[in-house]
């Protein structure tokens, strides 16, 4: 299935991106759309074939696109050179949206897979660099994870499923240890610091023989 792309121009040349995902393009429109096809086809595999499912959720500032009579979220803000003619909004989802759409990753989940399938799922520490709303990004960033936070403690409670989990990366990542957890740019996490929290997650949920090794300055 070809998807929607974007059109850039820079410099006289010319090339093809993905606006849902990450560092997908390509100076040739065939070659992208294969590159889609694949994408597609390869991810469809990695689920049938998953027994378990972690999804990291990251943000609920989004950045929207209309194409025809409907917004469909996108993976990066609007880049310079896009030729043609594009409606772009941003807005941050409100926590009534995060339930929905968490909900529906459940539900997804749900028709293809054994009901005891294990769903855990963990909000990223990073932090957001910009924002597109008119305040600082530090606001922005809180009230980002605020709702995402909000909205996947609600969505779990409300369905009371035993085999959906929440692994507080999150907290272990911005709580007492900050300073350690964050290089100076207070965006990126040092490795030592995931060591640390990767020895929480082993304990919890993997079996007694895994560790992680050079954890032991981080576990409290």
């Amino acid at each position: 299935m070809s998807g929607h792309l974007w059109t850039l121009e820079r410099r006289g040349q010319r090339r093809f991106v993905d606006p849902y995902r990450n560092k997908v393009w390509s100076s040739d429109e065939t070659e992208i759309r294969e590159m889609q096809d694949k994408i597609v086809a390869r991810n469809k595999t990695r689920f049938a074939l998953a027994d378990v499912f972690i999804v990291t959720l990251g943000l609920s500032e989004i950045c929207e696109e209309r194409i025809g009579e409907q917004w469909s979220i996108v993976n990066r803000v609007p880049v310079r050179g896009l030729v043609g003619t594009h409606d772009f909004r941003s807005r941050v989802l409100p926590t009534s949206e995060v339930v929905s759409l968490i909900g529906g990753i459940i539900a997804t989940i749900r028709s293809a897979k054994s009901a005891e399938t294990a769903i855990l799922f963990t909000v990223s520490p990073v932090p957001l660099k910009t924002s597109l709303q008119p305040r600082d990004p530090r606001v922005s960033n809180a009230l980002s994870k605020a709702r995402l936070l909000s909205g996947l403690h609600e969505c779990l409670e409300a369905l009371g499923d035993p085999y959906c989990h929440y692994f507080p990366s999150f907290e272990y990542f911005n709580g007492p240890n900050q300073p350690k957890m964050f290089l100076p740019d207070g965006r990126h996490v040092r490795d030592a610091a995931v060591d640390g929290v990767m020895h929480h997650f082993l304990a919890a949920y993997c079996a007694p023989e895994l560790s992680a090794p050079g954890a032991e300055g981080l576990k409290s």
